[in-house]
């Protein structure tokens, strides 16, 4: 077969060399503005066959943002990422009409300079096990992300490719709102059992359920030497169950933040996250964030007894059922020697003026804690709540009792709206930010 039947076959079949045909071998001889259907894609074409190194696909006419529209933008853009050396920030959201988006996936398969992939729009029919070579080729992707409605069979072939292909450079897998189910991220996390490399997981709002935090416990358990420092399980529908189910394979990581905000944890829960928190010997944990979830006095105060030997530097608790009572049973965490706490969050908690006295009381003497925030008109405070902080701050006594006074602390209510907070507060408070030299 000659090369001008190969030519012509590759023509019809607008594949990667369709487009090498039409440049005609040398990849500047296309003039962009001829190819593409605007003067922004044009541009954007013009500075990819330079050195452009982040390129959003999408539906609006902004800077770096290639619109696909009629013709064969998709192709061409495919055939130029596919050129590209320095490339190394792909965000798709948007695919316009999805002509020749084989072409285009051809492309990006041939790339080896990407290392931030996000795929923010459904495939249109196109299977990610099209991406295969892409991965298979790819040595420098450190971050994928997801960020659509993901049906199971697109998960199916999303776990496929990542099992198939292992991506050891990978670091930072996303899927973030992709409301994958629990038969889709149970496919998910079972491929990420090769993946002992990752440093973050972002899987917030998927609807993960029992089965879906069974299925990260046993990945998260199996892994030797896991690299992971960053979970995000926000929004997931996990209960006291789920939690117990995969606090067991937590431990078997090097974990720094943990956000399980927005679920359904209340007192069983708790306790078997302080049952782990207190065996775990190696703890590296610094952000916990519970916000959002049904954990009570009881809740609170088995939590507590779990964190007090742990490296925590900041607690989420807001939208949780805590009152004065369970923010006393923190007082032996926060008097400890061994408190690095820095920042805890109670918004949104009707504790008055007994949480008020039990906070004051308990951070007396504490020399971590910087940022205390709750919305003060919701959290039931009066003039005795905020009379207890006065003295935390400044307790004018006696000499002694100022100078063991609480001077460590910079924020107590809105970080933001400071004027919330009584104005003796905020005087007390601004010393302890800014002090005389």
């Amino acid at each position: 077969m000659d090369v001008e039947t190969n030519r012509q076959r590759a023509m019809e079949r607008r594949d990667f060399g369709y487009y090498e045909a039409r440049n005609r071998g040398c990849y500047r001889d296309v003039k962009s503005k001829d190819i593409t259907s605007c003067k922004g894609n044009a541009s954007i074409l013009q500075r990819l066959r330079a050195s452009l190194q982040v390129l959003d696909i999408s539906d609006h006419h902004v800077y770096n943002h290639f619109v696909v529209g009629e013709g064969d933008d998709l192709g061409w853009l495919g055939y130029f990422i596919g050129k590209s050396k320095y490339l190394y920030d792909l965000r798709i959201t948007s695919w316009g009409e999805g002509e020749n988006i084989e072409a285009f996936i051809e492309g990006i398969n041939r790339n080896q300079s990407i290392n931030s992939l996000h795929i923010g729009t459904d495939l249109r029919g196109v299977s990610f096990r099209n991406l295969r070579p892409f991965f298979r080729n790819n040595n420098n992707l450190y971050q994928l992300e997801f960020n659509f409605e993901v049906g199971l069979e697109c998960a199916e072939s999303i776990a496929f490719v990542l099992d198939e292909n292992r991506c050891q450079s990978l670091e930072s897998l996303r899927f973030e709102d992709c409301n994958l189910g629990e038969d889709g991220f149970a496919v998910i996390a079972t491929a990420l059992r090769t993946y002992p490399e990752l440093e973050e997981l972002h899987l917030q709002h998927n609807n993960i359920g029992l089965m879906g935090c069974t299925a990260l416990a046993d990945t998260l358990r199996g892994w030797e030497a896991s690299n992971l420092k960053h979970l995000d399980l926000d929004g997931n529908g996990i209960d006291d169950q789920g939690l117990q189910t995969l606090a067991a394979g937590i431990t078997n990581t090097k974990l720094e933040e943990l956000h399980l905000q927005h679920n359904n944890i209340g007192l069983m829960g708790c306790t078997a996250l302080a049952d782990t928190l207190r065996g775990w010997e190696a703890s590296n944990l610094k952000h916990l964030d519970l916000d959002g979830n049904s954990i009570d006095d009881q809740g609170l105060q088995v939590l507590a007894a779990g964190v007090t030997n742990t490296k925590l530097e900041e607690l989420y608790l807001s939208d949780n059922l805590i009152t004065g009572a369970g923010l006393r049973s923190m007082s032996d965490y926060f008097q400890s020697e061994s408190c690095c706490l820095k920042t805890l969050n109670v918004l949104r908690n009707d504790f008055g003026d007994e949480g008020a006295v039990a906070l004051a009381d308990g951070l007396m003497g504490n020399k971590s804690l910087t940022s205390l925030h709750f919305i003060p008109h919701q959290s039931g405070i009066t003039n005795a709540g905020w009379a207890a902080f006065s003295k935390l701050l400044c307790d004018p006594s006696s000499i002694e009792s100022t100078y063991l006074s609480n001077h460590n602390i910079g924020t107590i209510g809105e970080h933001i709206m400071k004027h919330n907070t009584p104005p003796n507060i905020r005087r007390y408070l601004d010393l302890n930010e800014h002090p005389h030299p």
